[in-house]
């Protein structure tokens, strides 16, 4: 009797787990092109060639034509800064009140009803050790957060996400991971994979 009590508290636990481990880590979304990164971009401080102003992050094109994300770093404008772009500027990021790139929280959804869409290079932090002044926006020092994005191909709009850190100086970023949609006009979640 005592050996059935164990192995019956046995397979309760273990069926327990093996529920719990399924709802925190879902199976991968078939429609989701999803890359690890875990890289820090160069910092532009201090200022590098005028030929290294663009870094590439990455290509989704075997899987979605013409698609890629790219981050345009820039010390030509003012205040100098991070701009992001996807797809040489065919497509929008999402902007915050200040005009600055929105930072989010995992779970935002992410489709043609959001709002304050930047079709522009919109700014994710500025140059905060030489303009002290200018506004903080949503990354700079604050962890992990993540941008919202479409790029589109042939009219159709792919919507993707990025996940970003920022150094509270503004001056260097590190891209987390990002994932795109893959299936055109339909939306994504932040943090979806």
């Amino acid at each position: 009797m005592k050996q059935l009590i164990i192995a019956v508290l046995f397979i309760a636990v273990a069926t327990t787990y093996g529920c719990k481990k399924s709802k925190d880590d879902p199976a991968p979304n078939p429609n989701i092109i999803y890359e690890s990164v875990n890289e820090t971009l160069k910092t532009y401080t201090p200022k590098p060639a005028p030929t290294d102003r663009f870094e590439y992050i990455g290509s989704i094109s075997a899987s979605v034509p013409k698609l890629a994300i790219g981050i345009l770093m820039s010390w030509e404008t003012s205040p100098n800064g991070i701009y992001l772009h996807p797809n040489n500027s065919a497509g929008a990021i999402l902007t915050n009140t200040h005009g600055l790139i929105k930072g989010m929280p995992a779970g935002v959804v992410i489709n043609s009803a959001s709002i304050s869409w930047n079709t522009s290079s919109p700014a994710i932090s500025y140059d905060y050790v030489t303009n002290s002044t200018s506004s903080k926006g949503d990354f700079a020092g604050k962890g992990n957060l993540y941008i919202g994005f479409y790029t589109i191909d042939s009219d159709k709009k792919y919507y993707g996400w990025a996940q970003l850190n920022v150094s509270a100086d503004g001056r260097t970023v590190k891209l987390i991971d990002y994932a795109v949609q893959k299936v055109p006009d339909t939306g994504i979640k932040t943090g979806e994979k």
